[in-house]
């Protein structure tokens, strides 16, 4: 049983790796065209949780939760831009649209590639669709 549940343990690390590089390329092919970056630039890794929950009861109920984050080097100093991102609606809040949170945290050195993709996703819904899309590749 405990070949079994290493080797359970290895695929399931496998798997994250290789989310962690699906993520990374459809980052860089909505905010880069899909170049890779320069020379300036090392360890570009992008992690996402993304989840959205609806319910019987209310027809229009949706609940979003999303995190994500994007981390790279900058001329060998760490650069972290870390997005959250909620929303929920229901029947009462259907005239007004959903309750958004949105919070977003760059840290680091500027650099092109973080205005790149802060002006590539500039609104919170930006970055709803590009957790969206990452999610569903």
């Amino acid at each position: 049983m405990y070949s079994i549940n290493s080797e359970i343990e290895e695929l399931q690390e496998r798997i994250s790796i290789l989310q962690k590089e699906k993520y990374r390329l459809g980052l860089l092919n909505q905010a880069n065209d899909g170049e890779e970056l320069g020379d300036k630039y090392s360890n570009l890794s992008v992690d996402l949780e993304y989840a959205e929950q609806s319910s019987n009861i209310d027809e229009y109920a949706l609940t979003i939760e999303g995190t994500l984050n994007i981390s790279y080097e900058y001329e060998k100093s760490p650069v972290n831009i870390s997005v959250t991102y909620s929303s929920w609606a229901t029947r009462d809040t259907l005239g007004d649209g959903p309750v958004v949170n949105f919070y977003i945290n760059v840290t680091g050195e500027p650099n092109s590639f973080a205005e790149t993709i802060q002006s590539a996703f500039e609104t919170p819904e930006d970055w709803k669709y590009l957790m969206i899309d990452l999610d569903a590749l």
